[in-house]
């Protein structure tokens, strides 16, 4: 049995070390990614609901909010089916 030669080991030692790097990599991108979507979501919804709560508020002032209880009632149920 022959020794495998220095340029051999060198080599596969390099592509090994390749990829466990390329896999940390991997992994390191997708928490961030994970991370940034999440909060990119988040805000968003917190906009919307600045906007809607701007547009209830204005309608309420106005007076011409004629179902004020019934809006007020579905924004307090959490996650409410839709009526029907």
């Amino acid at each position: 049995m022959t020794k495998p030669r220095i340029r051999t080991l060198t080599v596969r030692n390099l592509i090994t070390f390749l990829l466990v790097a390329a896999l940390i990599l991997l992994v390191i991108f997708g928490i961030n990614f994970r991370f940034i979507a999440h909060k990119i979501i988040k805000n968003k919804a917190i906009a919307i609901s600045e906007v809607i709560k701007a547009g209830l508020t204005s309608h309420m002032k106005a007076g011409i909010m004629d179902k004020r209880d019934y809006f007020l009632k579905e924004i307090r149920s959490p996650l409410s089916d839709p009526p029907m």
